[in-house]
């Protein structure tokens, strides 16, 4: 905020005229609600230059950590209709003074404090009212006029939101304690998430890979995200590209970024090599459980990590043994005769035929988890 207000003090006390200090005011305010925007920044920034682009990027900021929103269309409505029963001849200083019932001199003076809207925005403070102009700026409902007078004029698009047909996605904005702490925590979460979205198997080199994306931003003297985004690691962890035609399939990896940087990124997935067990075509979550069984846990452990049911973790084994990739042997914990009993029980109660457990289940006296006996049964299928 008070690097806005610093930027507006200079426009003000700029050499320019009056029309330039006004055009540069709007610039400055289509900024702003540039930086305020929920949704996709490529479509906003697009849309400033008149173009168009019918698909969100997925490749922005906001588009990989989506902020959270808040149902603004009653304060929209209202926001609109002050613009609209002023005459539209008004910049966003005026109105947020007839929202909420400010008496100013020009004001009375124009008679708007006899309107309807006049005051009608009390229950919200002044500055939530410029956010949401800003946002309205930015979302094509509001635009500058043509003459550069610093006045917000109504859009064809304001239309549909003030009869009702449709709603506005007010960006909430959240108070931190700290800038520097702020920023770290989010960094932090969104590294996190970024993590969580890998799929099973591939999360230690989609670290590998960010702990590199690190020491080239260290080197170039710049941020991590210059770099590359935390979706373009996910998808380099994922799809692991094995030469640098194939690394131009990865999202937000042009020929420059290739040629600057492609041989690191081949390297590292070079080193990281796939299990075979996690070449599949079973689920995420069936593959995060294999994952951890690689590396030498059981099943119990393998709940405990993972925060799931022990019959789960069973579950997903009996899967990956339905499809020959583990043997129940490997991944139940028992021995070889307590294998033969159940087997045995399977016979004596046409388990293999029927499919059904519970009768082996009560034959053997409960003494085996129903997910320790599926995971027998899908070996036996």
């Amino acid at each position: 905020v008070n690097d806005i207000v610093m930027q507006r003090q200079w426009i003000q006390q700029s050499d320019g005229n009056e029309t330039f200090k006004q055009v540069q005011q709007q610039k400055l305010d289509a900024l702003v609600g540039l930086a305020e925007s929920p949704t996709c920044r490529r479509q906003r920034l697009l849309a400033y230059f008149g173009e168009t682009m019918g698909e969100p990027c997925g490749n922005c900021d906001v588009c990989l950590s989506p902020p959270e929103t808040i149902d603004g269309t009653l304060m929209a409505q209202k926001a609109l209709s002050a613009a609209y029963r002023t005459g539209q001849r008004f910049g966003v200083g005026y109105l947020v003074d007839v929202l909420v019932g400010k008496p100013d001199e020009r004001v009375i003076r124009n008679s708007h404090d006899k309107l309807s809207v006049f005051g009608l925005g009390k229950d919200a403070k002044a500055d939530d009212w410029r956010g949401l102009y800003r946002q309205l700026v930015a979302a094509g409902y509001l635009t500058g006029d043509e003459e550069g007078h610093g006045t917000l004029q109504l859009t064809d698009r304001a239309r549909p939101l003030l009869r009702g047909d449709e709603t506005f996605k007010m960006r909430k904005v959240v108070a931190s304690a700290g800038r520097g702490a702020s920023s770290r925590d989010k960094r932090g979460s969104s590294a996190k998430s970024a993590s969580g979205r890998v799929a099973a198997g591939s999360e230690t080199l989609f670290e590998a890979l960010r702990a590199l994306r690190q020491d080239l931003a260290k080197t170039a003297g710049l941020p991590p995200y210059v770099i590359c985004h935390d979706r373009t690691l996910v998808e380099l962890a994922e799809k692991r590209p094995q030469s640098d035609a194939e690394l131009l399939d990865i999202t937000g990896l042009g020929e420059r970024k290739i040629a600057r940087y492609g041989a690191a990124f081949l390297g590292v997935i070079t080193g990281h090599k796939q299990h075979p067990l996690l070449k599949n075509r079973l689920s995420a979550t069936v593959n995060r459980t294999l994952a951890l069984h690689v590396e030498g846990k059981n099943a119990e452990e393998i709940a405990r990590v993972r925060g799931i049911e022990l019959s789960t973790v069973f579950g997903h084994f009996a899967e990956a043994i339905e499809a020959g990739l583990v043997e129940a042997r490997a991944v139940v914990g028992l021995d070889e005769a307590e294998i033969d009993e159940i087997t045995a029980a399977f016979e004596k109660c046409g388990t293999v035929d029927s499919g059904k457990l519970g009768g082996a289940h009560a034959a053997l006296g409960g003494q085996y988890d129903y997910g320790v006996l599926k995971c027998v049964l899908a070996e036996l299928m």
